[in-house]
């Protein structure tokens, strides 16, 4: 951690450590971890410098084949890489030239930072036809450690041809694992299982101390957006990526019932919105609206906070889809904001800031008697 690979010594040392791993040990293969901590070079200089992080990698896969010779048995190589091949590059891991000269056995992608919006089929569709199999990291932090968010980004991973890397849920009681396991491992069973999917949330990261290093390599998710009245009276379109076949389940009759999620803040009383899911309109007066705790966020006893209000919206399929889907927040009405005016305070609370969207999920049920 906060050594730089530019400097030819600091190769030596850490091609040191990963082959004495596999040249003392019985072991079955090596995982460098470069998501812990993705820095390696200084930033100015970590593009120009990817050549370097693959020579060394590529010195580390050349002592691995010797030493898979001499035992008669193949090592494996596996690297864990940030969630896109940009931000991998950027950042002096070159994962394609990897791929490309067959020098890893395995890619796992992500740190589990935007589990709902890392591109894992761009990784998939690299190693397509390479023999390499890639891993899409879910990290057991809040909210995948709920059961249905975890459902929707193994079905995700799955459907994109990737499997499913599991990190820090070691913590986890064996009765989730029990459980929990048998469904992620399995798209078959996972297809009629209930799942919520959500947008990310840029901030979804503590950056602070030793996770400062994160941010260097974590593109920026969705939301938070701030709602601001436009010109053309349209509002942000968010993409959501649905690895159910709801279409299917709705003709089958196995689907329950779907709905869509929004959280606002520095919402007036006055404030109302409508959504467009692929084009299609879901008035403020069909949804369902209450200054509440936004469900499953994990904070106990959460307050009825100024602002913070819920809208929830019962879908129908179509126009809810497999695959990505657009939702679109309009302002239909916007409330006075500002110092001074006599809707500047509600319940003791101000409105002078823009209203802002904080969290988006849709929910998908099945039919329990089928």
């Amino acid at each position: 951690m906060g050594l730089n690979f530019a400097c030819r010594p600091v190769r030596d040392y850490m091609y040191s450590i990963i082959t004495e791993l596999f040249e003392r040990f019985d072991v079955d293969g090596v995982s460098m971890d470069f998501n812990r901590h993705p820095t390696f070079f200084r930033r100015e200089e970590s593009y120009q410098n990817r050549y370097l992080m693959t020579d060394l990698v590529r010195r580390v896969r050349k002592r691995m084949k010797e030493v898979s010779a001499k035992r008669g048995r193949d090592l494996e190589l596996a690297v864990r890489v940030p969630p896109t091949i940009a931000d991998s590059t950027r950042i002096g891991l070159d994962v394609r030239e990897w791929i490309d000269e067959g020098l890893v056995d395995i890619v796992v992608a992500g740190k589990g930072s935007i589990p709902f919006e890392m591109p894992i089929r761009e990784f998939v569709e690299a190693a397509e036809g390479t023999g390499i199999s890639v891993y899409g990291c879910i990290e057991g932090l809040k909210p995948v450690i709920d059961e249905n968010p975890i459902r929707a980004l193994a079905a995700r991973m799955w459907r994109a041809g990737a499997g499913v890397y599991l990190y820090n849920y070691f913590t986890l009681p064996a009765e989730w694992k029990r459980r929990m396991l048998p469904q992620l491992a399995d798209p078959a069973k996972l297809a009629k299982l209930d799942k919520r999917y959500e947008i990310d949330h840029t901030d979804r990261m503590a950056y602070g101390g030793h996770g400062g290093t994160f941010r260097n390599s974590v593109p920026a998710a969705q939301i938070p957006v701030v709602l601001e009245e436009t010109l053309t009276g349209q509002g942000p379109i968010l993409r959501m990526d649905i690895a159910d076949d709801v279409e299917t389940a709705s003709a089958d009759g196995s689907l329950g019932r779907c709905t869509l999620g929004i959280l606002l803040d520095n919402f007036t009383p006055l404030d109302e919105i409508e959504v467009r899911i692929n084009g299609e309109v879901y008035p403020w007066s069909s949804g369902r609206t209450a200054y509440l705790p936004w469900p499953d966020v994990g904070v106990a006893g959460f307050p009825m906070m100024a602002g913070k209000r819920s809208i929830q919206f019962d879908l129908d399929c179509p126009p809810l889809r497999q695959g990505e889907n657009e939702v679109e927040v309009r302002f239909s009405s916007y409330g006075p904001r500002g110092y001074g005016d006599k809707y500047s305070a509600h319940k003791g609370h101000e409105w002078n800031k823009p209203a802002v969207l904080i969290g988006v999920e849709i929910t998908i049920t099945y039919s329990k008697d089928l």
